[in-house]
């Protein structure tokens, strides 16, 4: 008799159909994956270098006429099936940025929405602020992204430690250098926290402060019914504005004795030990020197929101040499960059 599929063995079949409806190999192993991104690898550090040596050799016009360029790393080293991307257009913006040495901000995210089978998308990159408009002055922030990852660990310390490496392998090949970003942005993650302090220990970390406000006011950190829900927004807001981390340390000092007060039912306990300690009470603004760095994420989630309204989501159901020839070419060379806007004050 024969024996009915469970609903888990039935979703995954129509999983993995799904990724391959579109014509074209599935990727399946290290070996395979390796073997299709071979042409695609960025060349020799000696035909690299003419990018500033020469820049009008046909090398480098080669360079900067490829539709993708794959970041030479050995995955295996770092325990990840997976490889980093980068292109013409975001090899000129890193040259750009080893001109202002401490002076630039640096961010990482995975998005989980733009996902191929078990692939996702991690992007690192940095963000610009521009002041427009005559009559009414907007800051405008926009995020422009400069390496991209397709992993199968979801910001793992191996995947992040490989991202965040991918950034200095193209600067030293193609420009002899090495970035010095002023501040680093994250969300709550130990991998992209991993991933920062392996290549760039001295540089302080961010943390997202948009994401701690929105899960507050969602109710995720306590109930909107908690006795004293509004005083606990006016704490967070107070250690979101320290100007300075000895600022900073002395409000949590002074938050603590009255959270505690409130007994063991509604001290935020879990919260406290999550948000509230080294190293994860990097939320205030006055923790950076580096110009325009902020405890946020909001640049690169606007620039993930616009990518998910265009047609490339849709492009990550295919197979994953379609995904790596299509997808990644489109989000690359389109330079798909969105402008976060707040009214200028």
């Amino acid at each position: 008799m024969a024996v009915l599929p469970k609903l888990r063995q039935f979703q995954s079949k129509v999983s993995r159909l799904k990724a391959t409806k579109v014509a074209g190999v599935v990727l399946t192993s290290r070996s395979d994956l390796l073997t299709f991104i071979e042409p695609f690898m960025l060349p020799a550090p000696s035909i690299c270098r003419t990018l500033s040596t020469t820049p009008s050799a046909e090398e480098a016009l080669a360079i900067l006429g490829s539709e993708y360029l794959v970041v030479p790393q050995d995955a295996i080293c770092f325990g990840v099936d997976g490889v980093c991307l980068t292109g013409p257009t975001q090899i000129r913006w890193m040259k750009q940025l080893l001109d202002l040495p401490g002076n630039f901000c640096l961010h990482v995210d995975g998005k989980y929405k733009l996902h191929h089978a078990e692939w996702i998308l991690i992007t690192l990159g940095t963000h610009c602020n521009k002041l427009v408009g005559v009559t009414s002055m907007h800051i405008t922030n926009t995020f422009i992204p400069l390496v991209y990852m397709m992993t199968r660990e979801h910001e793992s310390n191996g995947a992040c430690i490989m991202l965040s490496g991918a950034l200095d392998v193209v600067t030293m090949r193609c420009f002899g250098k090495k970035l010095e970003p002023g501040a680093l942005m994250a969300d709550h993650s130990a991998g992209i926290r991993m991933g920062y302090k392996t290549v760039w220990p001295d540089v302080p970390i961010g943390q997202c402060w948009p994401h701690i406000k929105r899960k507050y006011h969602e109710g995720e950190f306590c109930s909107k019914k908690h006795p004293h829900f509004e005083l606990i927004g006016v704490c967070l807001d107070a250690v979101h504005m320290a100007q300075s981390e000895d600022m900073r340390d002395f409000l949590i000092c002074m938050i603590g004795p009255v959270w505690d007060s409130w007994g063991e039912k509604w001290n935020l306990r879990s919260f406290w030990n999550e948000y509230m300690v080294h190293p994860w009470d990097n939320w205030s603004i006055g923790l950076f020197d580096c110009m325009l760095a902020t405890p946020s994420q909001q640049t690169e989630e606007s620039w993930h929101k616009l990518i998910l309204r265009s047609r490339i989501p849709g492009m990550f159901k295919g197979s994953t040499a379609s995904v790596m020839k299509v997808a990644q070419y489109c989000r690359i060379c389109s330079q798909c960059t969105v402008e976060y806007t707040r009214k200028y004050i």
